[in-house]
């Protein structure tokens, strides 16, 4: 809970004990009942209201009407009242830590950060599912980058990007300011491309953008119409997702369907990816914002991408020249990269489950677990492959499960519990994954497109939640 909403809640509470034994209202009650309203009137007025809290905004309000406020009609708590306002307090203070307004980890380098979200119109494609009178594919993408100065921090979601359940999101801030200049030490920065999950936005990895943006590289986020969960254009259009389930294993028809879905998706994401790539350049010849004119450095840029979007970042590194090198964080890879690997510097990164084998594939229960487990061990050995190509890094995060290679790990507790939510988070603590996923990020890019090299990658991992080697051909 947040500081106001700690103290309103703090100030109530023991209104409420004292009316459970008691009938009179001596001052202090009176005093300390004026105290907790005016506290929740400078929540709502600074931190912002959430659905949440609404039991506890009703109880206070009616400790004001019973307790301070002077005219008719009179009313008292009474200790039936008490007992019910003392029950709506807890539930408010359960529904709070469940969906928390969390703080995500401060950047650690020396720059401040900035952020700007962008539209762009590709001129060039056709969106068969746009509703955009002249039928072209259009983007949404957010830029963080080392800035000038320090500003109050952007909203992590705008309040129409969120649903009722995740609208405390909206509340959430950032360290990025938005609007700020761009840092003109040293010069031209160095890009990475962020590409999100299969129903995933631009901002699903704040904290590693953030990070890398603080030391000095320029991050952008990509979202995907109708790929994306949820996109909002600025003239308030929406664009939701039309598509099904990641891998549907029920049977070796709807398998194929899905698997056609995943590779036409690629190629659009990837097309996605490499426009951005063109307006990068375009931002830095000449930006109608002026921030980005001259800032840019196009011939050093690196991608990275979380769960499917990392097999977009593998494809681009191996269709696109402009892009240096990648980095895979728990996705699996599809497409030709899948076959001939990345051909650039790469890192794979899984999560902390059984991987399944031949073994596993001959005893599968049933055909739903076998398809299941083939594709596993498909993907896996093509995955060793291609890194054993490019003398790339395979690693395992111990204790993380999915959800802990962005920042959903932070949306709320319940992660943690697994038979109340389909992707659960690991034991590992959210705060400790971000440190080691962006000590290697960072280690990664600054080795590649900076030339600094730390030697983390030719050493053994210096977290023991991380089991990390480089792949040669031949084996892992």
């Amino acid at each position: 809970m947040r500081p106001l909403e700690i103290a309103f809640w703090a100030a109530t509470a023991p209104v409420l004990l004292w009316c459970l034994s008691h009938r009179d209202l001596p001052a202090w009650v009176r005093v300390l009942s004026a105290v907790a309203t005016a506290l929740l009137v400078a929540h709502v007025a600074t931190e912002g209201w959430r659905w949440h809290l609404v039991p506890a905004y009703l109880t206070v309000g009616y400790v004001f009407l019973t307790c301070v406020w002077p005219g008719p009609p009179r009313l008292e708590v009474g200790p039936a009242g008490a007992a019910v306002g003392l029950g709506l307090l807890a539930a408010a203070a359960g529904l709070a830590a469940a969906f928390p307004v969390f703080d995500l980890p401060k950047p650690t380098g020396r720059y401040p950060v900035g952020t700007v979200t962008l539209h762009r119109v590709d001129p060039a494609r056709a969106d068969p599912r746009t509703d955009r009178p002249d039928g072209r594919r259009e983007l949404m993408i957010q830029v963080w980058y080392p800035a000038e100065r320090p500003g109050p921090g952007h909203p992590y979601r705008q309040s129409a990007e969120t649903t009722f359940l995740s609208r405390h999101l909206s509340l959430v801030r950032t360290h990025a300011a938005y609007g700020v200049p761009v840092a003109t030490d040293p010069g031209r920065h160095p890009v990475v491309v962020f590409a999100p999950s299969w129903g995933g936005c631009r901002g699903d990895n704040t904290t590693q953008a953030e990070e890398l943006a603080s030391h000095g590289f320029v991050v952008v986020g990509i979202d995907h119409p109708y790929f994306t969960d949820r996109v909002v254009f600025p003239d308030g259009r929406e664009a939701r997702t039309v598509f099904p389930e990641f891998l549907d294993y029920a049977t070796e028809e709807t398998l194929a369907a899905t698997r056609r879905t995943i590779e036409d998706t690629l190629t659009v994401r990837v097309a996605d990816a490499r426009f951005v790539l063109d307006e990068v350049g375009r931002l830095d010849r000449a930006d109608p914002g002026g921030i980005f004119t001259g800032r840019l450095d196009t011939s050093r840029i690196g991608m990275f991408g979380h769960s499917f979007g990392g097999a977009v970042s593998a494809e681009a590194c191996l269709l696109d020249s402009r892009v240096a090198a990648g980095f895979n964080l728990d996705g699996f890879i599809f497409g030709r990269s899948l076959v001939e690997g990345p051909g650039k510097p790469f890192v794979f990164i899984t999560e902390d489950v059984p991987e399944p084998t031949q073994a596993d594939v001959a005893n599968a229960r049933n055909d739903a677990v076998r398809r299941r487990h083939t594709v596993y061990v498909e993907n896996f050995s093509g995955i060793r492959s291609g890194l054993a190509r490019v003398r790339g890094h395979y690693g395992v995060l111990r204790g993380g499960l999915h959800v802990n290679f962005g920042d959903a790990a932070y949306f709320s507790p319940i992660r943690r519990l697994r038979p109340v939510h389909d992707l659960p988070a690991g034991s590992i603590r959210p705060d400790r994954a971000m440190r080691i996923l962006n000590t290697y990020l960072l280690s990664f890019f600054r080795k590649h497109l900076t030339g600094e090299d730390d030697g983390l990658f030719d050493s053994p991992s210096p977290f023991p939640e991380l089991e990390i080697a480089r792949l040669a051909d031949g084996g892992r």
